[in-house]
């Protein structure tokens, strides 16, 4: 993000603080709450875009070398993506051409991929490379013609984007806009490095999770006794581009720049840039960190929630005692901490209320105008 950028966001949040105002929608929202809980809506999400629409499946960061892999779902389809031996990136449904079973499962580092039923094994290009033990079992096929099934894939900007139904390979510039490339490419967002991840699976929709991602007004509230006193989240700001958003969330640190000459400003070290990359992810700027968020519907009341870090150098590179160590730790066991046991209970306890039939609507108002872009942009590309 470039400087003008940020006294721009700063500006604009200033102005609505010293106003007591926010950034306002055109009108109140009401929501249908069968888009949390129909089965048939569910399964025309997935249908729509998690195998036809193309996904963030991870970041440059997650495969940098040649072996580096990394595992994920979408629309029901398992995944495997992979950096083979020339540096090229490929994706692959992750399922053996014998049986179907699954090749590979997490994320790692492989020389080649050997599936765990019967020992088939596959280069990291995904050619079958041999059928230990079967005997001239299946000699009357080609090799050639049971490699694992490719998927179009893209990377630029720091991201890695899949296609899992198959079709045009993603056009990533085209996707997520000149906008969010150039604060990504600012943030030289390829050359950070992983630190850590958790997956948890959580009794909710996945968008109840992204409700409360693109809200800030619940801080004061849900986050009272941690971070709320921090930031002052009844003022929101918000960026629409396409289907995706921008969200500063400012620290309340940013009121000390209301006296300060704008050369000085720098939103980067006050506040949490989020980028939610449509449909289900979220890209995090703290300070000197990344959090991806990936949430993977699983059911229209299941979601699984991955959060990875990423640091601009390698958690290799310093002494795990050391005090920049230590501080990274400590953000990652912070964001885990805020999600896992304030905001994911909140989204399965509304789930459960949902769940009762008892509930036809929920609104989300004019000052939840990101939420509200959010679930326009949903219908709009399921349709109906």
């Amino acid at each position: 993000m470039d400087h003008a950028t940020q006294v721009d966001v700063i500006e604009r949040w200033l102005q609505m603080h010293r106003s007591g105002a926010t950034q306002l929608a055109d009108d109140v929202l009401e929501i249908d709450t069968s888009v949390y809980t129909s089965a048939d809506w569910f399964a025309r999400e997935q249908q729509a875009l998690f195998r036809e629409g193309a996904v963030v499946a991870c970041l440059t960061a997650d495969v940098r070398e040649p072996g580096d892999f990394v595992t994920l779902d979408s629309g029901g389809v398992p995944i495997v993506i992979v950096r083979d031996d020339e540096g090229q990136l490929g994706a692959f449904v992750n399922a053996c051409r014998h049986r179907a079973t699954q090749v590979v499962h997490g994320c790692g580092q492989a020389k080649n991929f050997a599936c765990p039923f019967h020992n088939w094994t596959y280069a990291r290009d995904g050619r079958l490379l041999g059928q230990p033990r079967s005997q001239g079992g299946f000699a009357s096929l080609s090799k050639d013609t049971l490699g694992l099934v490719a998927l179009p894939v893209a990377e630029a900007h720091g991201l890695v984007f899949v296609r899992p139904g198959g079709g045009d390979t993603p056009d990533v510039d085209a996707i997520i806009g000149a906008e969010i490339s150039r604060d990504l490419d600012r943030f030289d967002l390829a050359g950070y490095h992983v630190w850590d991840r958790i997956q948890r699976e959580w009794q909710c929709n996945w968008k109840l999770i992204l409700d409360t991602f693109t809200e800030s007004y619940h801080v004061f509230a849900l986050h009272g006794a941690s971070v709320g006193p921090d930031y002052p989240g009844h003022v929101m700001i918000y960026d629409e581009f396409g289907p995706h958003l921008r969200i500063p969330v400012p620290r309340a640190s940013i009121l000390e720049f209301d006296h300060r000459p704008q050369e000085e400003w720098d939103l980067l070290a006050h506040a949490t840039v989020q980028y939610h990359l449509a449909p289900n992810t979220m890209v995090n700027h703290t300070i000197d960190h990344f959090i991806l968020w990936r949430f993977e519907p699983v059911g229209a009341d299941r979601t699984v929630a991955e959060m990875t870090m990423y640091t601009p150098e390698p958690r290799a590179a310093h002494d795990a005692n050391g005090e920049w160590a230590k501080s990274m730790e400590a953000w990652f066991d912070l964001h885990d901490a805020i999600t896992r046991d304030e905001d994911y209970p909140e989204s399965e306890r509304i789930q459960r209320v949902l769940g009762s039939g008892r509930v036809p609507t929920t609104v989300l108002g004019r000052n939840e105008g990101a939420v509200q872009h959010f679930h326009r942009a949903v219908r709009a590309a399921v349709g109906g």
